[in-house]
Formats: structure tokens, sequence, C-alpha cells
């Protein structure tokens, strides 16, 4: 005879009938875990779409936003420029840098925010590389000087020369660590202090971040992992950094912890943790520097040049000031046809050695230019580094993981432009 628990026993034995109330209330308990589970999922489902959704508005929005910050630096550099006084002007100085120092503030929050959306609503595909994760973390703190000044807060390093060999994707990386930098600089406030540290422990390669805030509180630290749970005031953040930061650790293999620090009071410590790689990887590895890539040298002895093709006369400039100061040779292209005309019929060997290409152009685009060189000149389009400020279509449509080239968002840095330099240089 089958049993159900459903209804009432028919022969009242209270062993029984006291396992039978247990199962049922373990049924009841269970499927109550599972409402709140597939609640909780659907509420993740739903705000993602939300996030999806707006990506098109966010994306409006700080390239509105960038391009007001674009035209704040350009006036506030002719202001200086044409004020003949010297002296007023080295008056003015201080205020200047502050100034500077807030746009790059802004201009760098806002792509760390759309990179946090990306990665929340769409899983980017990794490109695991050998790398060792001491000069990567010194370039990345470089980058991050100006927010700490901007902040009034002083950012320290305490990091090996080199590290142990980890396979990892770059770009994963250099994300988590921004996050966590731009945790810490919120946390510690003016007159704070934020480090940087790395070292290898049990096997693994760590990299810690460690600020002097008031920590957070027992009540709430096992939350700090939740999508969109923040401890900032409004409008200062949107909960995603370290919810984003520790699903691509995990995607890395490795593990995202947060702790209070020893003493009460005395702020909060974030750390990466990810395996050293195989010998074998190690064998294969180049450590690269942390300086901006020196040119190559041509087969004829002279110095390898480099290609710009942007639309903005202003991006050409920054990205020919940098190459220019390493020893490259520049050659610029005011928009697509320009450059593929010249591209296309260029010799063998006085092609560049590394292609910087915009993507959106008015005519013909970046993904245009690299598609006709594609199919005609396979060997210039492996040269190419994307530089855009609308990362998100690109993603969105597949182009940019179709293409397997690196693309460096807008606004960027002397690191990160050379780091992708350095990818290309490597592959050739």
């Amino acid at each position: 005879m089958r049993l159900r628990l459903s209804q009432p026993l028919r022969h009242h034995d209270p062993v029984a009938q006291q396992a039978a109330n247990g199962f049922a209330r373990a049924k009841r308990e269970d499927r109550a875990q599972q409402q709140i589970h597939h609640a909780e999922h659907d509420q993740l489902l739903v705000g993602r779409r939300r996030v999806a959704r707006a990506h098109d508005t966010t994306q409006d929005e700080l390239a509105k936003e960038q391009s007001r910050q674009q035209q704040g630096f350009a006036n506030l550099q002719r202001q200086t420029c044409q004020d003949g006084q010297a002296k007023q002007a080295l008056r003015r100085g201080e205020q200047h840098f502050f100034n500077l120092a807030g746009i790059q503030r802004q201009a760098h929050r806002a792509r760390a925010i759309v990179r946090d959306l990306q990665a929340f609503v769409r899983n980017r595909p990794q490109t695991p590389e050998s790398l060792d994760l001491g000069p990567l973390a010194a370039r990345v703190t470089a980058t991050q000087l100006g927010p700490a000044m901007s902040h009034a807060v002083t950012l320290l390093t305490d990091l090996p020369a080199s590290l142990p060999i980890v396979r990892a994707d770059r770009a994963a990386v250099e994300q988590i660590l921004n996050n966590l930098i731009d945790n810490g600089l919120d946390a510690a406030g003016p007159d704070g202090t934020v480090r940087v540290s790395g070292g290898v422990r049990d096997g693994r390669v760590e990299l810690s971040v460690e600020d002097s805030g008031r920590g957070v509180p027992d009540a709430i630290a096992g939350r700090v992992f939740e999508p969109f749970f923040t401890t900032k005031d409004p409008g200062q953040g949107t909960g995603l950094g370290l919810s984003v930061s520790r699903e691509l650790a995990e995607q890395l293999g490795g593990t995202l912890r947060f702790e209070n620090r020893p003493a009460p009071g005395i702020g909060a410590r974030a750390t990466l943790s990810l395996p050293v790689a195989s010998v074998q990887a190690v064998e294969g590895a180049t450590r690269t520097a942390a300086r901006f890539p020196i040119p190559p040298t041509r087969t004829d002895g002279t110095t390898a040049e480099v290609m710009l093709i942007d639309d903005e006369p202003a991006v050409r400039t920054t990205l020919g000031r940098m190459f220019t100061r390493a020893g490259w040779r520049v050659r610029e292209a005011d928009g697509g046809s320009q450059a593929l005309s010249w591209l296309l019929d260029v010799a063998a060997d006085a092609a560049p050695a590394v292609i910087l290409c915009d993507l959106k152009m008015p005519g013909l685009n970046g993904r245009d230019v690299y598609g006709r060189l594609v199919e005609r000149r396979p060997e210039l389009a492996r040269l190419f580094i994307f530089v855009t400020g609308d990362v998100v279509e690109s993603l969105s449509s597949g182009f940019i993981a179709d293409s397997g080239r690196d693309v460096v968002e807008k606004p960027f840095t002397i690191a990160e432009i050379g780091g992708a330099v350095e990818r290309v240089l490597q592959l050739t």
C-alpha cells in the first residue's frame, strides 16, 4: 500500500506519524527554499534585462559626458596657453591641475561603469595568456595616480619586480584590479591611504588592495559581492564592481576575498588569488617591461612606423606624442578611406608595424577598413588595435570577439596603449 503523506495515516503509529510529519515539514521547507531561489534568480534576470535595455541610453549619455569633459580639457589648455603672463599662469597652475585631475577622474569613472555593466550583462570571451602580475599591477596602479590625487588619497605599492607566471586574461585581471583600487580610493577618503601589494602564498599568486577607511560593518560584510549592493552614498556607485570582479576571478580559475583588516576601524582588504601557471606555460612566457614599447627596426635599418586612423585630430595628436617620445615614426590618416587607399598599395617592407584604428568614423569606419584588409591584405589586418569610445555596440554585435583584435577604450592611458602594442609586436 502506498502512503500518501498529504492525508492522515490510517494506523496511528506514533513513530510513523512523527516520521511522516517530519518528512512533510522538510518537503514544505525545501519547496519554500526553491521558491525563494527562483524568486531571487528571476529578480537577477530582471536586473540584467534592465541593465541591457539601459545600455544604449547609458552609452549615449556617457558619450555626451566624455565630449563635455574633453571640451573642458581643451578650454583649460587654451586658457593657459593664451595667457601671456607667465607668472599668472603659474599662480593658476595648481587650480588647473586639480581641474584636470577632476576631469580625468570622472572620465575614468564613466568608463569603469560601462565596463562593469558589460561584464554583468554579457560574458566577454576571455583570452588567457602568460602574465607576470608584478609589472601588470604596477602599470594599472600608475593609471590610478590621477584619480588618487583628485581623491586626496596616497596610493602606495609594495610589489616585487616580478612574480611567478599565471595564465589569465589580461583585460579581466586589469578590470578586477581597477575595481579594487577604485573601491579603496572611495573608502579611504581624503588624507587616507591605499596600498597595492603582491606575493605568493600556497602556490598561488596574490594581489591585495587595502585601504585605511572604516571597513565594512560585520552585519553587511557578507553582502559585498551581491549585485547592486553598495555601501556608498547614492549616485557614487553601481554596486557591481565587487560582484563583477569575483565572477571574473572565478572564470580565471581564481578567487576574490574581501575582509576587514585585523584591527577594528582601520580599513578593508580585497585579495585576488590566481594559481601559478604550469612549467610549460612559464617556459613560453615573455615578461613584458612596464615602459612603453620601443619600435622594432626594419630590414633596411630604419625605425618601424605606427599608423593612426582616427577622424578626431586631438586623438591622433595624443597618440602621436606617445609613440614619438618612444622613438616611433608616426603616419596619420583622418578617415577610413584615406587609410585603406594607402594600406592596400603599401609595399610589405614599408608597412607599419602597428595600426591603431578608431571604430566609429564618418564614411568608411574602422570595421569596414579591417574587413577589406582581411580579404586583400590579411597580414596587415593582424596588426590592428581598435581604439573606441563606443565598445558596447561592437561587443553586442560580436565584431570584436570575432576579429580577435585588441580594443582600447577611450579615455585611454599610456599603459593601456603600450600593453596593446606589446601584444601585437609579440605576434609578429
